[in-house]
């Protein structure tokens, strides 16, 4: 055999296997991950199984995040157990689904979504708190009662929820449940455009900022001082400043830091 035909053979000989080494190669690390999700998925199961709200909880995340839709009922499973078992999160995301399920029957009365986002709002769920009074105040899912949603908006602001904040201020701008006070209302917008400054998009806060600013040409320079009190005592009373809520950054790098335009109210 010449020597150009033995090469020829062993060029079509060993690039094949070649292919075959850097193939295995590269689909070991990706093997070795399938093993380690499908263990830890198994052990969360074991603990599902004992009862446990967190592993629970977390089961059903993992179930939901593979993308298979022959998953969902046993994600939806393990996740109402959690929320029976009073699990936050679990509580809030069944109400979420709830709802969502509501939404495209066109069915408008959600009562297990409500009571839901009721229990886990008591328990100290801001966001839950927020979402339920957006319900109120719209008469999504449960009857329209606006002083209901006022409460819940309350309470939510209070404990720093920007979104909850800018309802406060639209209330005691319009006069809607409180009696109309322009302070009142610049205090929630200022305080809103700093809280929302903590994860929100740059264009959301901007309507804050047209929400805080316009509510300041409509007072003294007098009360702006003392609503700025206010809020400052606010800001202070919730330090060390708690990150923002899942959900509500953009998964991005942040940019370098710049001047707060709310700062200076």
């Amino acid at each position: 055999m010449s020597r150009c035909v033995a090469a020829r053979w062993a060029h079509l000989i060993v690039r094949p296997l070649l292919l075959m080494v850097v193939c295995s190669f590269l689909a070991a690390p990706a093997t070795a991950q399938s093993a380690a999700d499908a263990e830890r998925i198994q052990q969360l199961r074991v603990s599902a199984a004992g009862g446990d709200p967190e592993a629970q909880f977390q089961l059903s995340s993992e179930l939901s995040g593979t993308g298979d839709d022959g998953q969902r009922p046993e994600a939806d499973k393990w996740l109402r157990a959690a929320a029976e078992r009073g699990h936050l999160q679990a509580q809030y995301q069944l109400a979420m689904s709830l709802q969502e399920n509501c939404r495209k029957a066109a069915n408008h009365a959600c009562p297990e979504a409500i009571v839901l986002l009721q229990r886990a709002a008591d328990q100290g769920l801001v966001k839950a708190g927020y979402f339920l009074g957006i319900d109120y105040h719209q008469g999504f899912y449960v009857q329209q009662d606006a002083v209901r949603s006022f409460y819940e908006f309350q309470r939510a602001a209070q404990a720093g929820h920007a979104g909850a904040a800018k309802e406060l201020g639209v209330a005691y701008r319009d006069g809607d449940v409180v009696s109309v006070d322009l302070v009142e209302s610049y205090k929630w917008f200022a305080f809103a455009c700093h809280r929302w400054g903590l994860g929100g998009a740059v264009e959301g806060q901007r309507a804050y900022w047209r929400n805080r600013d316009e509510a300041a040409a409509r007072i003294t320079s007098a009360e702006r001082m003392e609503a700025q009190s206010a809020v400052h005592k606010m800001l202070d009373d919730l330090a060390p400043r708690p990150l923002p809520e899942p959900g509500w950054t953009l998964g991005v790098f942040p940019p370098p830091p710049q001047p707060d335009p709310c700062d200076g109210f």
